[in-house]
């Protein structure tokens, strides 16, 4: 049977905690807090286990939850007359054994401040999340080693933070594409959402200015979590050397998604002064197929 931490008073609220987690840590649980409320000093503290599972979509997949609706409470109080803090055991039953491997528990992984500043430089820096995770552990006790679901949960609401609520497509222009001197054009639905993004570089556009006559279209790929068109415009040298002229974040891969893109790049791009000789598209959604202009303006 596990045991509940010891009922007494503290002297203060972190050294209630202290006294909390060593006990469940010994026992093999963790008591995160479930509710509180300052104004009145009270803090209601359960097992990591307690509530009910949410339910899940319909898949084929075999999905657990950690929540087994454990019943087990305890309350931290410092009433109004007083310099302590009051711990209270109102239900010491849990309804699940201890746990093997005390690391399992998220409650004894939690990030501070520092770590979550760290986190977010090297991520920055490019550094891959097993490298972060190293970092950090080394500078942890023995017993509060971090696991690298953690590392990626963090760097996911990083990245989250900095979208400020705005669409995977939306984002890049007020980060990437303005600081970087990028050009770009984007079409919008009724709503003003962003449905197509072109963008290219100063510097492709003066490739694309001296060898204007054959370009490939093609996409590179398709990103699964967004399901967001990724449309790469390739040029090609004197020297037969292919490079990059411009890309397009797309809605869908239907004729008009490829007709707005191809505008981009003949009327805004290439000016309509160049003469575009041949264009090569390896998808049968668009009518264009291995067709020669004498100017750009025809396709």
């Amino acid at each position: 049977m596990l045991q509940p931490p010891t009922e007494g008073e503290f002297k203060t609220l972190e050294l209630l905690w202290k006294n909390v987690n060593n006990v469940s840590r010994a026992q093999g649980y963790a008591v995160p807090t479930l509710c509180s409320n300052m104004t009145q000093n009270q803090i209601e503290i359960g097992c990591d286990r307690s509530g009910t599972p949410n339910p899940h979509k319909n898949t084929s997949k075999t999905v657990t939850s950690r929540k087994l609706d454990c019943p087990f409470r305890i309350y931290a109080r410092k009433y109004a007359k007083s310099t302590t803090w009051t711990l209270k055991v109102k239900n010491s039953e849990h309804i699940h054994d201890s746990t093997e491997n005390i690391m399992a528990h998220p409650a004894f992984r939690k990030l501070n401040e520092k770590e979550k500043s760290q986190i977010a430089q090297m991520s920055e820096s490019l550094c891959m999340p097993r490298q972060i995770q190293e970092k950090l552990c080394s500078q942890r006790d023995s017993d509060r080693l971090l696991i690298l679901q953690d590392i990626y949960n963090q760097v996911k609401k990083i990245k989250k933070d900095k979208m400020q609520g705005r669409r995977p497509i939306d984002a890049p222009i007020d980060t990437t594409l303005k600081e970087e001197n990028f050009v770009f054009y984007s079409a919008r639905d009724a709503e003003g959402h962003i449905t197509s993004l072109f963008c290219t570089h100063p510097l492709d556009i003066k490739l694309l200015h001296g060898f204007p006559h054959v370009i490939l279209m093609d996409f590179t790929y398709k990103t699964k979590k967004n399901q967001i068109p990724l449309f790469h415009i390739v040029g090609f040298s004197s020297a037969n050397k292919t490079f990059s002229g411009a890309f397009c974040l797309m809605h869908n891969e239907t004729e008009p998604s490829y007709t707005w893109e191809l505008n981009q790049c003949i009327e805004k791009i290439l000016d309509n002064t160049n003469i575009l000789r041949c264009v090569y598209k390896t998808d049968d959604n668009i009518t264009i197929n291995q067709q020669y202009y004498d100017c750009s303006y025809e396709i």
